[in-house]
């Protein structure tokens, strides 16, 4: 199984000025701080539920050249008024989440009011040893909602159990459940197994699994 939201973690030296000059905005005659207006003003041209091949490409590309840069910047929007802001800085910090302040921003989407972004944030931050956010995927199992503009359609559901599945190594039959009926008891099963396995465990940075 693949690992969902790999972080990517190896920085190359690009200047962000460059990311702002390939995408037309006015040029500064010095690389602009990522986290300032002008790093966030970059990411707000994209609008994943418009043109979603082109953007999320372009977002990919964005996040294998500059991922501290893109960091810096996302976290600044994720409580952005603009949903589709907010899509894609939750989107980005789960590709490129690697200091405190990027799982701080993370953990702050966990209480967007869109579920499709709660979902995207919880499956990074469990991808990183954020064991808070694996509550609140389990709270999603039972979800019929998919996520916007993604194809195949991809259910919050099933982005929620790969990525407690993975990590945590339970699948409790989720897969094999069939309607929404099957897969709230299923739910019920993985809320047991929390209150009784919470407190007690721990992330591994070893094996990057919980235990």
């Amino acid at each position: 199984m693949n690992r969902p939201f790999r972080p990517i973690r190896r920085a190359r030296a690009i200047l962000w000025l460059a990311t702002v000059a390939s995408l037309g905005l006015a040029a500064c005659a010095t690389p602009p701080d990522p986290v300032s207006e002008a790093g966030a003003a970059v990411l707000r041209t994209f609008d994943p539920e418009n043109e979603p091949d082109a953007t999320f490409a372009e977002l990919n590309r964005l996040a294998a050249e500059s991922p501290e840069g893109v960091a810096l910047a996302a976290a600044s929007l994720v409580r952005d008024p603009k949903r589709s802001t907010r899509y894609v800085a939750v989107y980005l910090l789960g590709l490129t989440a690697s200091t405190p302040a990027d799982i701080a921003a993370l953990g702050a989407a966990l209480e967007d009011r869109e579920t499709f972004i709660r979902a995207i944030a919880g499956g990074a931050l469990v991808g990183l040893g954020h064991k808070p956010a694996i509550p609140v995927l389990i709270d999603l199992l039972a979800s019929e909602v998919t996520i916007p503009q993604s194809f195949p359609p991809l259910p919050i559901a099933r982005l929620a159990f790969d990525g407690l599945s993975f990590y945590t190594g339970v699948s409790f039959g989720w897969e094999e459940a069939g309607g929404s009926g099957e897969r709230a008891h299923v739910r019920e099963r993985w809320q047991r197994w929390w209150v009784e396995n919470g407190e007690r465990l721990r992330w591994n940075p070893d094996s990057e699994r919980y235990e």
